[in-house]
């Protein structure tokens, strides 16, 4: 199965590192030759859906996700692995794509032990994307964030480095074969 595209749909609340990981992960793939394609979540609403005037509602996110997993899915039809840096705060809609994408499908889950520690970052960038006009306003959920019942990777990033959650990752994708070993 080495070779063959699938997802790797990094989740988790903002400021997590979805995109620092994503990224850290498109490089490291690369150096192994394979066919990567980043779908972050300010890029796709930004480029691939903007005249669908998607909001932040729930329904909203919803069909962006939706969205983004027919785009995986033709990716990894054709031996791309497509990444994916959303908050997708929904389970429902995250195992929506799991399905859509024949099961090709590794969700990883990133989280804060402590996400006090980002908060004063955190607040700076939320206002700094408002000011950009991507957000509506600072702190747009109006609804909880689900995390995943049982993701295939668990990360606590603000626990360790880039580099060792990247490593748990990699050792992830050996083990489920989609990449060989000492990747």
């Amino acid at each position: 199965m080495a070779g063959a595209g699938f997802v790797a749909f990094f989740t988790g609340p903002s400021g997590s590192g979805k995109s620092t990981l994503a990224r850290a992960l498109e490089a490291r793939l690369q150096r192994c030759d394979r066919r990567v394609e980043v779908l972050d979540w300010e890029v796709t609403r930004r480029h691939l859906i903007p005249d669908l005037d998607l909001g932040f509602r729930k329904t909203h996110h919803v069909r962006r996700v939706q969205r983004m997993g027919f785009v995986c899915q033709l990716l990894i039809r054709h031996g791309v692995v497509a990444i994916v840096a959303d908050i997708a705060p929904l389970r429902r809609t995250r195992d929506e794509v799991r399905g859509m994408c024949g099961g090709r499908f590794v969700e990883i889950y990133t989280r804060c032990a402590s996400p006090r520690r980002l908060a004063g970052r955190l607040i700076v960038r939320e206002v700094e994307r408002t000011r950009r006009g991507i957000l509506p306003y600072p702190f747009h959920w109006t609804f909880r964030y689900e995390p995943p019942a049982s993701p295939e990777v668990s990360l606590v990033t603000d626990r360790e480095s880039v580099e060792e959650s990247l490593s748990t990752i990699v050792a992830k994708l050996v083990e489920l074969r989609y990449l060989p070993a000492g990747a």
